[in-house]
């Protein structure tokens, strides 16, 4: 079948075809309409039946073996269309017709459409920052996708459809919008431009002022008032009142906590570049207080500690002294002393303040601090750390809910013949002597006068042989030091490890013969517990020490 067409191709194509009207009702003849560039082709015989074959040639050099296309066109013009048509017998293979035709399809320019852009648009300026413009684009007939350009006048543009801009000055502008209908034939016809004159004033119009007047019983506490122009929302107020306190309140007040004098300010500002700014000093003398009143105070009691209470002074002076008694045989001269009771109770607290030679004041009240815990609600335990490098030496830590004001550790063998070991400190480190199962108790009083006790039982295997360091202080915040005997000059090494065995400071030192204090700094390290490793020479000894 493919040879028969090509070899009816190569036929047809040495011959000039014309419109004929074969027997067997053979016809190529067609017809067309046109649609911009697009033209649908339909042939006279639109059989569908397999023998029956059309092919096209449409004068741009491609061509379609579609019984009725549709082709568009790249450009307007004119084009000879070639349609073909022929029969074969039901077997495929011999022709049993065959014509030809040729017709002319024309496109012409199209019309140019209408173009209704009008360009338009409107401006204002912002109430403070002057020279900040917003521009409304209010040009009809204007979509989305269309072109803008606007220009402002001072050698810049923008593409934005309704666009804000800063003048650097204030003048005269001569501000353009150009507005253009982005067809789909790429064509520039339809294009509208508008230009108007705007006036750009001073680019900041704000005047800062403000008043301020005292309490009338509190000379301290001073209110302050926003007087300046213009104070509305869309300018932002800073104050700093001089002692190092700050609002952003339109009219703040503020306590000063001391007398002395202090420069206040305020800044007003409608942007980075629009501000203002004014500064007025203020004195606060001293009070003239009565004498009987400078000793009255009030206190707070703890939320955490209900034992624990915090004493103020109404009045403060720096310059007077404060002589404080607590109601349990405590005292202090403090002037805003906190104290902890050791029970449950009510105490008169009294408080004796000296300003002069003829001017001394006491008060007193009392603090309760009711039943405000239970014996039964406290537990104590403890936790305890040991280093493969040291096994029988063990550093203990208690632990409670509540504080804890004495501690006292016993250690036990668990054999018939031991003796008990008690030691009287908190938070103690122990070596074993032996390996063994010891029962390590711990008795413990804390505030309130509760009494806990707790026990475990620690199983102490054979004592490494590795040497042992003592660091100082222990514990330790700022910096721990290990001293160190040498020989000769040497280096020394020191590694810290935290409780995960995790490298965390690492320092290298010279020595010298003798003596040698190798100090390291902790102070950015977490609390907890933590080891030394110290290697000079053929040596490597170990040390453990509590960061708080």
């Amino acid at each position: 079948m493919k040879k028969l067409f090509t070899l009816l191709l190569l036929t047809l194509t040495a011959f000039t075809f014309k419109s004929s009207a074969q027997t067997n009702n053979c016809s190529a003849d067609f017809s067309f309409t046109l649609s911009g560039l697009s033209a649908t082709f339909t042939p006279v015989i639109t059989s569908t039946t397999p023998n029956n074959h059309n092919f096209w040639r449409f004068g741009d050099g491609t061509t379609s073996s579609s019984i009725s296309p549709v082709h568009l066109y790249s450009s307007t013009g004119t084009y000879t269309v070639t349609h073909i048509y022929y029969r074969t017998e039901t077997n495929y293979t011999n022709a049993v017709c065959i014509d030809s035709v040729q017709k002319k399809v024309e496109f012409h320019t199209t019309a140019t459409p209408v173009c209704n852009l009008v360009a338009n648009f409107t401006w204002y300026a912002e109430t403070v920052q002057l020279n900040k413009i917003h521009f409304g684009n209010l040009s009809s007939h204007f979509e989305s996708g269309d072109i803008i350009k606007w220009t402002f006048g001072d050698g810049t543009d923008s593409h934005d459809v309704s666009p804000t801009h800063v003048y650097a000055s204030a003048g005269t502008y001569t501000v353009c919008i150009r507005v253009q209908k982005n067809s789909t034939a790429g064509t520039t016809s339809c294009v509208k431009e508008l230009c108007k004159q705007v006036v750009v004033l001073n680019e900041c119009r704000l005047e800062a002022a403000f008043t301020f007047e005292a309490d009338a019983t509190n000379k301290n506490k001073i209110y302050f008032k926003n007087t300046s122009t213009p104070a509305t929302a869309v300018v932002n107020v800073s104050w700093s009142f001089g002692d190092g306190a700050t609002s952003t309140s339109p009219n703040p007040d503020h306590t000063y906590t001391h007398t002395g004098t202090y420069n206040v300010c305020l800044r007003i500002s409608g942007s980075t570049t629009c501000y203002r700014e004014i500064c007025k000093t203020i004195e606060i003398k001293e009070p003239e207080i009565n004498c009987l009143d400078i000793s009255k105070f009030t206190f707070t009691r703890s939320t955490v500690n209900c034992l624990e209470f915090k004493f103020i002074p109404i009045v403060q002076n720096s310059n007077w002294q404060y002589v404080w008694s607590f109601g349990d045989g405590t005292g202090s001269t403090d002037i805003t002393p906190s104290h902890v009771y050791p029970r449950s109770g009510n105490y008169t607290v009294f408080l004796t303040v000296y300003r002069s030679s003829t001017c001394v004041s006491t008060s007193y009240k009392v603090a309760e601090t009711g039943n405000c815990f239970s014996c039964s609600n406290i537990w104590v335990k403890y936790e305890y750390v040991r280093t493969s490098s040291i096994s029988n030496t063990v550093y203990f830590h208690a632990l409670s809910n509540y504080p804890v004001l004495t501690q006292t550790w016993v250690i036990t063998k668990l054999t018939v013949s031991s003796t008990p070991i008690t030691l009287t400190q908190n938070n103690p480190v122990y070596t074993f002597s032996e390996p063994g199962n010891y029962r390590v108790c711990i008795r413990a009083v804390t505030y309130g006068g509760c009494v806990k006790e707790y026990c475990e039982v620690i199983h102490i295997t054979v004592a490494n042989t590795a040497c042992t360091l003592t660091s100082y202080p222990n514990p330790a915040t700022n910096q721990v030091t290990l001293g160190i005997q040498l020989t000769g000059p040497e280096m020394i090494h020191v590694y810290i490890f935290n409780s995960l065995n995790i490298l965390v400071k690492q320092k290298d030192q010279q020595g010298s013969t003798g003596n040698n204090n190798v100090t390291t700094n902790i102070e950015g390290l977490t609390p907890g517990w933590y080891t030394i490793k110290v290697i000079y020479g053929n040596h490597v000894c170990y040390s453990k020490f509590q960061k708080i």
